[in-house]
């Protein structure tokens, strides 16, 4: 199975995540923190633990 990937801005990329999706992010020097601290920073008040 073939993807296309597509660079995106942080902004866009956090955009997309609904309340109660499951985001798994491994513990790791892999771990993407600018993207986590982007979900924090600009999502923490319209996400909803579902």
């Amino acid at each position: 199975m073939y993807h296309s990937f597509k660079k995106v801005s942080i902004s866009e990329a956090v955009s997309i995540v609904k309340s109660g999706d499951h985001i798994f992010v491994r513990v790791a020097a892999m771990t993407p923190n600018t993207l986590v601290n982007a979900m924090c920073e600009e999502r923490y008040e319209e996400l909803e633990n579902s």
